[in-house]
Formats: C-alpha cells, structure tokens, sequence
C-alpha cells in the first residue's frame, strides 16, 4: 500500500499517491494520545537527478489529553506540504516503503501541548488564578550591560 515502484518513474513519471488507510500503521498505544480515525495521504512521487522525490498531504484525527482540563479531545491533523527527498542510492529494492516517512512525519507534527475547544477551554477561567502575571514594574538585571 505505502509502496512506490522505481522502475514506474523513469522517463519524467510521476505516480500519483492517493491512499485512505486504517491508522493502525502508526502503532500508538498510548492512552494520552489515539488514532482511531483513518489516514489520508493524497500526493506524487517522482525520479529527479537519481532521488526520488515524494510530495505529500497527510489528513487524519488524533485524540489527545487537554492541558488544561485533562480530557480527551480529538484534534484534526493535516501536514500539507510534506516533502521527501531519497537518494537512489538507499534504495536497495525495486520498490520504496514510505510508510515508516509518513508515520515519522505524522507524529513529529503533534503538539506538546492540546486545548480543547479549539484553544478556548472552558476551564481556563478556573487556572488562570495560578499563572504568573507581570506585576508593574518588571526588573531586567541585565539592562545596563555594556556592548
């Protein structure tokens, strides 16, 4: 499924990628961070100057914990421009696996921090209490350092 075959891109080819999977491939079993929805990649590979070049979107929903009120809340995903560049020469086979590129650039682009309500949650009023907050006047020691 996640295959691109070589010998299909020579002579300028381009093959078109358009694949709806199960979310299963990301193999997350965690209970702060889900994938329950499917995987959409949508985009083309292609040969240029001996690298293969892979041009992505990534759709999918993930449901993570809220920082502020600790519930799980579900939060679109969508990497438009995911750009892969290979060299020929790491490809040992006839075909390219780009499941393990799509996983990685999956889970690199969740954040460390979630809020649910799309960054309005409702208990914020209830935290705000315990954060800091600028009082007048502001020290900065080292103001008067000279250059």
């Amino acid at each position: 499924m996640f295959k691109i075959y070589i010998d299909r891109l020579e002579g300028d080819r381009t093959e078109k990628i358009n694949i709806t999977t199960d979310s299963a491939f990301l193999d997350i079993n965690e209970k702060e961070l889900c994938f329950n929805d499917s995987v959409a990649i949508r985009g083309q590979a292609e040969m240029q100057n001996d690298f293969l070049i892979l041009r992505l979107q990534i759709e999918t929903v993930y449901e993570s914990i809220c920082s502020v009120c600790n519930r799980l809340t579900k939060q679109k995903l969508i990497l438009k421009n995911c750009n892969f560049c290979i060299p020929r020469s790491d490809i040992k086979q006839a075909a390219f696996d780009f499941q393990d590129l799509a996983r990685q650039a999956i889970l690199l682009e969740i954040p460390a921090f979630l809020e649910c309500n799309e960054g309005n949650c409702k208990e914020r009023k209830n935290v705000e209490q315990f954060t800091k907050k600028p009082k007048g006047d502001t020290h900065f020691p080292f103001a008067n350092l000279r250059r």
